[in-house]
């Protein structure tokens, strides 16, 4: 059976459509996109990743790319500037430009890293409340 292939010019958008589906129900999770306009200064600016994942209060960005993407210069610079001050930053490539390789991408990129971010969480939460430097 053929594929779905994500909507042309639009793949930023659907994605999150299906991301905003995958964890819908997962009240820890908050999709957003990230809808960058340099001209007109909306956005998080040039360069910036497409998606924010917001995991128990810690934000994960995500650069997505298409199976032939690749990350520009503006944008590892941002990507970089981004984690020299401690966010977390990765670019998932997609192994086909269709909803079934969005599926795949968030069931085997995107999730592992939210549970790596949300076990970092729980365990920063215990560790103030037991009084210790959660730094």
């Amino acid at each position: 059976m053929p594929e779905t292939p994500l909507l042309k010019g639009r793949q930023e958008l659907h994605f999150s459509k299906i991301a905003r589906r995958y964890f819908g129900h997962d009240t820890d999770v908050l999709v957003l996109r990230n809808e960058v306009d340099p001209a007109n200064r909306y956005g998080l600016g040039a360069g910036s990743p497409d998606l924010l994942f917001v995991v128990r209060g810690w934000c994960l960005f995500i650069e997505l790319k298409s199976h032939s993407g690749r990350v520009k210069k503006h944008q590892g610079q941002w990507h970089q500037g981004a984690r020299d001050k401690g966010a977390h930053v990765e670019t998932v490539k997609l192994d086909a430009d269709t909803e079934e390789g969005a599926w795949r991408a968030i069931e085997g990129q995107i999730r592992p890293l939210i549970e790596a971010i949300r076990g970092r969480a729980v365990a920063a939460v215990e560790e103030a409340r037991r009084g210790g430097d959660h730094g």
